[in-house]
């Protein structure tokens, strides 16, 4: 006899569960990003990722706001290893805080990068900043150079 309260909470508990609006995510909808490239044109400020994603803006928020829209699925820019930026976008840095992991490597890139490759090379040769360092203005940034299809990295 006393039991009977608990199938009771038991019956409600499931059936509540069942009315809410669980949506799930398709896993092939997930798009992890590892490099992030920040850059400015005559069109705006321009982020591009490794996944070959591409926002562009007026501002940066606006960038920010044109890649998630634009791109399919869903992007996780917190899973950002490496950041690179161009000499004009540098400002931009503390502000990066927020929306970036404090341990991304950040460096500045000259010419035309590689997307699909950049990745590998900074895995094989490592940034020796973080963002974190940086934004607080503590540590100089390395150099990225891109020329004739190769890359390097000047301290």
């Amino acid at each position: 006899m006393k039991r009977w309260p608990w199938y009771l909470a038991a019956l409600s508990l499931i059936a509540v569960l069942n009315l809410l609006p669980f949506s799930g995510t398709d896993v092939a909808q997930l798009k992890p990003v590892e490099v992030l490239w920040i850059y400015q044109t005559e069109d705006g400020e321009v982020i591009e990722t490794d996944t070959l994603d591409r926002g562009i803006g007026s501002d940066p928020e606006d960038a920010f706001d044109d890649l998630m829209q634009t791109t399919s699925g869903h992007i996780f820019l917190e899973t950002a290893d490496y950041l690179l930026l161009d000499r004009q976008t540098l400002a931009l840095l503390p502000h990066l805080m927020g929306r970036l992991r404090p341990a991304c490597g950040v460096c500045i890139a000259e010419g035309q990068i590689d997307m699909e490759q950049v990745a590998s090379f900074l895995n094989a040769h490592p940034l020796k900043h973080t963002l974190q360092d940086c934004s607080e203005g503590n540590a100089p940034i390395q150099l990225l150079k891109a020329e004739e299809g190769r890359m390097y990295l000047v301290s």
